[in-house]
């Protein structure tokens, strides 16, 4: 029940069904980002969210350029650069993160407020090779599980799963 609310959340409306997970295409040359990542981006902006965490499900994998073409995206509504913050003292699970992997800073409109609202993009290791990106995936406001399609083995994914926590993630990722 868990799984269909949260593949409903990440899928898109489009010709095919609701149930039919997002899969994302790389950009073919352009200076904009794919279609898939914006709409992507847009998802995750129907979330409360200042932590976003995207977790590798294989033991090879790197979701470091979804992370920032997120950043870019997101900053590109602020006219705004993708940050990567400088590293600083380890006080919270996102300043942690920076040492574990990509970190970037996204300054969007925050909702019903005059401020701009600060969130953080985590690109994490494989926690199963690498289980650093543990707490930090589970200190996460969202986390979002990233499938790369005819690569990862499905056993990887279920044991990223188990180290994490099904209820820490709010949707997959089908990378292809």
């Amino acid at each position: 029940m868990a799984e269909d609310r949260a593949r409903a959340e990440v899928a898109l409306a489009s010709p095919a069904s609701r149930d039919e997970a997002l899969q994302l295409t790389r950009s073919k040359g352009g200076s904009l980002p794919s279609l898939d990542m914006q709409q992507l981006w847009f998802t995750t902006l129907k979330w409360d969210w200042s932590t976003l965490v995207l977790v590798p499900a294989g033991a090879k994998a790197s979701v470091l350029r979804i992370a920032k073409t997120l950043a870019q995206i997101g900053n590109r509504q602020s006219g705004r650069v993708a940050s990567r913050p400088e590293a600083s003292s380890v006080a919270s699970a996102a300043d942690l993160a920076e040492d574990i992997t990509g970190r970037f800073t996204v300054h969007t409109p925050a909702v019903a407020a005059e401020r701009w609202k600060q969130r953080t993009i985590i690109a994490l290791d494989p926690v199963i090779t690498d289980p650093a990106g543990i707490p930090v995936a589970s200190a996460a406001d969202v986390a979002l599980l990233c499938v790369e399609l005819g690569r990862t083995k499905i056993p990887e994914a279920q044991k990223t799963l188990q180290l994490i926590g099904r209820d820490h993630f709010r949707g997959c990722i089908l990378i292809k």
